[in-house]
């Protein structure tokens, strides 16, 4: 039998584990990811436009984009600033293919990113995913 822990860690550092029966669970994400409305530029065929994230992780951003058009394949330049600690931020910068179009929603996978900004990436959603967690 397995174990699932069915709550957060609290102020003695203790959490409530309950044992049930095993369930497989495949997951496709290499990365977990956030909701997060973050206005950003990307450049497409060296034209720069504004665009709005819809969830980042990092691995990838959705977002969405009303003056240009996509198309799956495309490479586009992403520069995104990331909020971090004190009302500062944190410039992000890499290249992307775009990987799915839909009418309000565009997913774009980084390409080549530095190593550096995927790490603030993956902490910038880690802290807006326990943000709410009162015991952090």
């Amino acid at each position: 039998m397995t174990a699932s822990v069915i709550s957060r860690i609290n102020r003695e550092n203790l959490l409530l584990v309950e044992n049930n029966p095993a369930y497989i669970v495949i997951t496709k994400r290499e990365f977990s990811r956030v909701k997060t409305s973050l206005e950003f530029e990307l450049t497409k065929n060296k034209l720069t436009y504004k665009a709005t994230s819809i969830n980042i992780s990092g691995n990838g951003i959705g977002f969405s984009c009303n003056d240009c058009e996509f198309t799956q394949d495309e490479e586009i330049f992403i520069k995104i600033e990331l909020p971090i600690e004190n009302d500062s931020a944190e410039t992000i910068e890499t290249q992307a293919k775009i990987i799915s179009v839909s009418k309000d929603y565009i997913a774009a996978k980084y390409t080549g990113i530095n190593p550096k900004y995927q790490d603030k990436l993956v902490k910038y959603v880690f802290k807006t995913s326990t943000k709410d967690n009162k015991w952090s």
